[in-house]
């Protein structure tokens, strides 16, 4: 048997075992089949075991639905640590990544130029906290972390955020992170967790229909930037360092729909792939009155060229 073959049945042994010790279908109702064949699911469960590593007394609640003023909102994966409440929004995409803590969209580029937009992930898992916070209004003094986490198969490259108490990771960045962060840090008593964890418990156990309603609830939001920017609360936790990414720090307030800017390193590796360093879009051989060129597919909106 090649080294592959038997690199990837110890992972699948290791994910077999990880599920069955772990509280997933106990809370969530998820079996294995669901938990392994759906792309966000596995994400999760991927990004749980990672933390599941982290030293100190912990917690885990999955798939958690705080009320809020709207109905409700989904936290993916919530760790309740000594230290603090580390809230997971885990993204398990493939690609280059490119946004700020400033956009509203972020923008995802496959091979071949293909790009998606989705929903700025800071802001999204800063609802999720500010529905945290009024939920447990006697630990308002508890901190709390924001941890996106992309998959290990995409590429940051041009993140920027200034907020704190944020992370922007891969999950293999998690157990570097924690090691570096709960160092030093104050801990909360066995008795506050406990109860933050069985309070939370009771929120896990939704039915598929009130699932599918929350599902049908989001899909009908089409968030505007300044409701958007107005219903967000930023909290912020003292101590925390940040910027594992290269960042420029934007100004919060221009929030802007537009795609990161790209280095010069960045567009040359993209030109490279036959992506256009401005847009993403697939690069394709052109003619023109002084002879062939290369141009942006996305052409007239992207007028991007180069000479052969």
């Amino acid at each position: 048997m090649h080294e592959e073959g038997i690199v990837g049945i110890i992972g699948f042994i290791d994910d077999v075992a990880s599920y069955m010790t772990s509280d997933i279908k106990a809370q969530t109702g998820k079996g294995f089949i669901k938990t392994f064949t759906d792309v966000g699911n596995y994400g999760e469960f991927q990004s749980y075991k990672y933390l599941f590593m982290t030293p100190g007394k912990r917690e885990f609640i999955h798939n958690c639905y705080l009320p809020t003023d709207n109905g409700s909102t989904e936290i993916d994966l919530l760790m309740i640590h000594e230290t603090g409440l580390y809230v997971v929004e885990s993204k398990n995409y493939s690609g280059w990544i490119f946004g700020s803590e400033s956009q509203k969209q972020w923008t995802q580029v496959l091979a071949g130029g293909k790009k998606s937009q989705f929903f700025n992930p800071i802001w999204q898992n800063a609802g999720h906290i500010k529905a945290l916070k009024n939920f447990f209004n006697e630990y308002q003094d508890l901190p709390i972390f924001s941890l996106i986490v992309f998959s290990e198969r995409c590429e940051l490259k041009k993140i920027t955020f200034q907020t704190e108490n944020v992370f922007v990771i891969k999950r293999n960045q998690l157990r570097h992170v924690f090691k570096k962060q709960i160092q030093g840090k104050n801990k909360c008593s066995s008795e506050t967790m406990n109860d933050i964890y069985q309070r939370l418990l009771p929120l896990c156990k939704k039915t598929e229909l009130e699932k599918q309603q929350h599902i049908d609830r989001i899909n009908e939001i089409k968030y505007s930037q300044d409701s958007v920017s107005e219903s967000v609360d930023l909290p912020v936790s003292v101590g925390i360092e940040t910027h594992l990414i290269e960042t420029e720090i934007p100004d919060i307030n221009e929030v802007q729909d537009q795609t990161a800017k790209i280095s010069l390193s960045d567009a040359e590796e993209m030109s490279d792939l036959g992506l256009c360093p401005r847009c993403g879009a697939k690069l394709i051989e052109r003619n023109g009155k002084n002879g062939p060129f290369i141009g942006c597919s996305s052409f007239p909106k992207c007028r991007y060229t180069a000479s052969l």
